[in-house]
């Protein structure tokens, strides 16, 4: 799942606040900004340079890379292997390049927003043997909250294809009973490295994975929680929004 920090916010049309004060906030946002655990600011100026905006821990010495980390928690129950790849993630067992989150724009009807996107979805172990994990939507927040991100919109997530450094053409398995298994989690993870091969810059890469969003459909949806995204080459996603499954779902 990936994460985003709305760190800087600029509003384009109508009366601006000085330099030094934050923009008046639409009603509702206190619950936005708790349920999405985002934080935003406002800048007079806007820097749009990748940040290390996130204070994710240094990663330790003893951290297991990516193949030994799912092998670890092969035979675990889903729910404890969700709750391993997040005590992962919070003790810093993050890949170097994870740490780097990259400027997104989207400017529409006289607004403009900065936020600041990961450079993939969340993953465990090192830069030589990472594992992008999924989480379902419990787990995904408290991550998220813990380093006071966000997870994206449906029109973030387009944003972020649409501005990414690297595409990728979706890598698809067909859907069986293993899916939600580490040995077809690790199949998967081959599949997509293999296609995207070694990125010669830092930077997005968008198409090998679903996203966890949010939308305001979720309000009238309680339990449910909402994916969407998968773009193909042509720019089209294979994943529409859905509600369908449930909040401890992942796959």
């Amino acid at each position: 799942r990936r994460l985003v920090s709305v760190a800087r916010a600029v509003l384009a049309r109508g009366s601006r606040p000085g330099p030094d004060q934050p923009p008046e906030l639409p009603p509702g946002f206190p619950m936005l900004q708790v349920i999405a655990g985002v934080t935003l600011a406002w800048a007079g100026t806007r820097d749009l340079l990748p940040v290390e905006v996130v204070e994710i821990p240094a990663r330790p010495a003893d951290a297991m890379d990516g193949t030994v980390f799912a092998r670890s928690i092969r035979d675990l129950p889903v729910e404890e292997r969700w709750a391993a790849g997040v005590a992962e993630l919070l003790r810093g067992n993050v890949p170097y390049e994870h740490r780097t989150f990259w400027p997104v724009e989207i400017a529409e009807d006289g607004h403009r927003v900065v936020f600041w996107d990961s450079h993939e979805y969340l993953t465990v172990g090192s830069e030589e043997d990472p594992l992008s994990f999924p989480l379902d939507l419990p787990s995904a927040a408290k991550v998220a909250l813990a380093w006071n991100c966000g997870l994206p919109t449906p029109k973030m997530v387009t944003a972020i294809h649409e501005q990414a450094h690297y595409r990728t053409e979706p890598a698809t398995l067909p859907p069986d009973a293993a899916m939600d298994g580490m040995d077809y989690l690790l199949h998967h993870r081959d599949l997509v490295r293999r296609a995207v091969g070694d990125l010669p810059d830092p930077g997005i890469l968008s198409g090998d994975k679903k996203d966890l969003v949010l939308t305001p459909r979720l309000i009238d949806r309680p339990g449910k929680e909402a994916i969407f995204g998968w773009y193909r080459s042509d720019g089209e996603p294979i994943q529409p929004l859905s509600l369908w499954h449930r909040s401890t779902y992942a796959d």
